[in-house]
């Protein structure tokens, strides 16, 4: 799927929202086309130079909702300054029974500033 939005957005249930550095509820959240859209104009920012590091897991609770997990620490490029950064995201997934993602949970340091 990289480089693919049209494939990524296969990914996500129709009505699916994505909920970035805030506590998922009814009200919050915006709908995954206006991430996506978000997600694209990014990359006309800065560029993935890399995933230093991964850890992905896959968890049903007792009632059987099925969540992935990702830890990921990714190296950047600012595409104006040529600046390098790192950031580490966790991702929480909510995966449907049709293998589709209901919503996605996305927590970073906003002042990830670090630069290397």
């Amino acid at each position: 799927v990289k480089g693919d939005w049209t494939e990524a957005r296969k990914l996500f249930s129709d009505s699916a929202r994505v909920y970035v550095n805030e506590v998922p509820s009814a009200t919050s959240g915006k709908p995954v086309d206006e991430e996506m859209a978000a997600r694209k104009a990014s990359r006309e920012l800065s560029s993935v130079d890399s995933i230093k590091a991964s850890i992905y897991e896959v968890v049903i609770t007792p009632d059987g909702k099925k969540y992935g997990h990702m830890w990921l620490n990714a190296a950047f490029t600012d595409k104006k300054t040529g600046a390098k950064s790192e950031l580490t995201w966790f991702i929480s997934n909510l995966i449907n029974k049709d293998g589709k993602i209901d919503w996605e949970w996305i927590i970073y340091d906003t002042n990830f500033a670090n630069k290397k």
